[in-house]
């Protein structure tokens, strides 16, 4: 039980999501507030309201477990108000190092998305470029050089594309599913790769 997390960054900052994130109670949306209720014998009971019937409130009272529900009597209860504490409990980044945390922001900002540009690499990679031919395979009349694409996308490292017309600038070779016969260099070794039109090829991997 809990926000919604597939568009949290574009509703939040990633200020704001890494204070939320070690600091719950910080700020509590009234969406997801838990409530206070008095007891008429002095006791509080915590819990999110999230019905109300048949005389009785049922409450979630662990955000680990939602499922289960504490019911309370309403004849019991003195009075019921707004808790500015979250569901979510203290304490639960304690057992993470700071790269665990980083990964956990990362996929909070991305949606899980591993294209996204919060997960390019910071460190420029020494890619030299031999060849680039995108088109017809085997048919060099039918192919075209896109070193300097390629090149394009090494400078702004984008480590990460696909390949294809768009990114070309034309079709070279229409009415076949093309090719991209990539030759480089990284870190000395040399790396021959074939990459189909529209697959995802990585510099990383």
């Amino acid at each position: 039980m809990g926000p919604d997390l597939t568009n949290l960054a574009k509703r939040s900052d990633y200020k704001s999501i890494l204070e939320s994130t070690i600091h719950p109670n910080m700020v509590v949306s009234e969406q997801f507030e838990q409530h206070e209720l008095k007891m008429k014998d002095g006791s509080v009971v915590f819990g999110r309201v999230v019905a109300e019937e048949n005389g009785e409130y049922s409450l979630v009272q662990s955000g680990l477990e939602p499922l289960t529900l504490t019911k309370v009597e309403k004849a019991k209860v003195a009075s019921k108000e707004g808790s500015k504490l979250s569901m979510m409990p203290g304490g639960l980044i304690n057992s993470m190092n700071a790269e665990e945390l980083k990964d956990l922001i990362a996929y909070f900002v991305s949606a899980g998305d591993r294209k996204h540009k919060v997960f390019r690499s910071l460190k420029k990679l020494k890619v030299e470029l031999i060849s680039a031919l995108y088109g017809e395979d085997g048919n060099p009349k039918r192919q075209m050089d896109v070193r300097k694409v390629i090149q394009k996308q090494l400078d702004g490292m984008l480590y990460d594309f696909a390949m294809s017309n768009k990114l070309a600038g034309k079709d070279p070779a229409g009415g076949v599913v093309k090719v991209l016969n990539l030759k480089y260099k990284l870190n000395g070794k040399v790396y021959s790769k074939k990459v189909r039109e529209n697959q995802n090829f990585s510099f990383v991997d």
